[in-house]
């Protein structure tokens, strides 16, 4: 029904991978829709968040507001992006 209150969820994502492999790449498409291939490596880590909608069979709209962590694939900064994955 219109006017009906839409539940929100939170949900926590993170990129992981090693250097080189498009994780920045696909969190610009997610986050800004836009692909840019010539992106510089990401230096320890980037964080965004994207709002999204959902409606459920019944009808219900959800919404997730999604958190991705890009983190470097280098593998200096590995005990670096551990901590960002913990509770995810």
């Amino acid at each position: 029904e219109e006017g009906e209150a839409m539940d929100s969820v939170s949900i926590k994502c993170v990129m992981l991978g090693n250097s080189n492999v498009g994780k920045t790449c696909l969190v610009s498409r997610f986050l800004r829709d836009v692909f840019k291939p010539d992106t510089a490596p990401t230096i320890g880590t980037a964080f965004g968040v994207r709002t999204v909608t959902a409606v459920l069979p019944t009808g219900k709209k959800v919404t997730h507001d999604v958190g991705v962590w890009d983190t470097a694939g280098s593998e200096r900064y590995y005990s670096m992006t551990q901590q960002y994955y913990k509770k995810s």
